[in-house]
């Protein structure tokens, strides 16, 4: 006897048969046959009912990695494990400092490893602007150093926590696609980082030789970071 849902399976490829998406004469798969090509199977569901049943039993319903900014959260419930997440808007709105401040979140108040891939600002001026807000002093004080006594002591007071914060900051120019998934997987198996964000995807590179326009490599660069995401089981967010 089969069960309903490969009696479902089944039906569909007929129909499916039926509608020239199937060759004729070939064999309708099996249960087994099936499970494996439909992804359908006793542990993937048992899988998924894990998932509710952590989500029903947190306090915050956040099943997500929290972004630390409380009404988003609400909407999202933390950002997912797999999702690729663009974040998009003009120049100088304020992109940089929303995925810092998130980093900030994340690494110092729920203690999760953060990966930041920087291919317009050095990891200085990232962690000038993460002190920045921190700390409470402006950043022309800080590049400046013209800073009071009582100035500096909040300063040291203040960063503290950051030194030890789990973010992972990359700044290298121009990186591909290719060896930005090969720094997340060893940052992944040495850190286990819990997010990547980059900033931003139109200044990376595919890697190879350009044999399309821009909007295609675009197009490449992007699927590639949803595979990422999928494979290292963590969320990715980009910058455009």
């Amino acid at each position: 006897s089969f069960s309903p849902l490969y009696q479902q399976i089944k039906g569909l490829i007929t129909r499916e048969l039926q509608a020239g998406v199937w060759k004729p004469g070939e064999a309708i798969p099996s249960e087994l046959d099936l499970a494996a090509r439909f992804k359908v199977s006793q542990g993937t569901v048992r899988k998924a009912i894990d998932e509710i049943r952590k989500a029903y039993e947190q306090e915050d319903a956040l099943t997500g990695v929290p972004s630390g900014f409380t009404d988003l959260d609400r909407i999202t419930g933390g950002w997912k494990k797999s999702d690729l997440i663009v974040i998009a808007s003009r120049p100088g709105m304020g992109k940089t400092a929303f995925i810092l401040s998130m980093a900030r979140n994340i690494a110092l108040m729920k203690k999760r490893p953060v990966a930041i891939f920087s291919l317009e600002m050095s990891a200085i001026q990232l962690v000038t602007r993460l002190i920045s807000a921190e700390s409470g002093l402006s950043a022309e004080k800080l590049r400046s150093g013209q800073l009071k006594d009582f100035e500096w002591e909040q300063l040291n007071v203040k960063i503290t926590p950051l030194l030890e914060a789990p973010i992972y900051i990359d700044d290298t120019p121009s990186l591909s696609i290719f060896e930005l998934r090969a720094k997340c997987r060893r940052l992944k198996e040495q850190y286990d980082i819990s997010i990547v964000m980059i900033d931003y995807i139109q200044l990376m590179s595919t890697g190879v030789e350009n044999r399309g326009n821009r909007e295609q490599e675009i197009a490449l660069i992007s699927r590639s970071l949803k595979a990422l995401a999928k494979e290292l089981d963590i969320p990715v967010i980009i910058l455009s």
